[in-house]
């Protein structure tokens, strides 16, 4: 700024320690969600690659209650539960009363089903 000039009303750089602080504690967790993000990716593909070296495409471990799924979609999507979410097979069951076979669209479960008449013009005399 040149001299004699007042900063415009909030253009000044006046200094707000707890903006500051607030700012410098927003940056550190972020900066440590991406470098977790990163580690999460590393071992989600460590973890495929474990499953694919045992071709497996389902593990399911009932004394670690941990069930871990390849599912095979535009690319390879893990799923991975653990605890109560893995008691006995209710999952595998829960997860196909809602996820279509490979041959089954989707708007088959979803759509309503037709009318035995649609489609069939009306006689206009009735």
């Amino acid at each position: 700024m040149s001299a004699g000039t007042a900063p415009l009303p909030g253009m000044g750089d006046e200094r707000i320690e707890e903006i500051k602080d607030a700012a410098f504690k927003y940056v550190d967790i972020r900066d440590r969600r991406m470098a977790l993000t990163k580690e999460e990716v590393e071992s989600k593909s460590d973890l495929l690659d474990l499953m694919h070296e045992h071709k497996l495409k389902r593990y399911f471990d009932s004394e670690a209650e941990i069930l871990v799924e390849i599912e095979k979609q535009a690319e390879e999507k893990l799923t991975v539960r653990c605890g109560p979410q893995t008691k006995g097979e209710q999952v595998k069951d829960a997860i196909d009363a809602v996820t279509p076979g490979p041959d089954e669209p989707i708007a088959k479960r979803t759509m309503k089903k037709a009318k035995p008449n649609a489609g069939v013009p009306r006689d206009p005399e009735k």
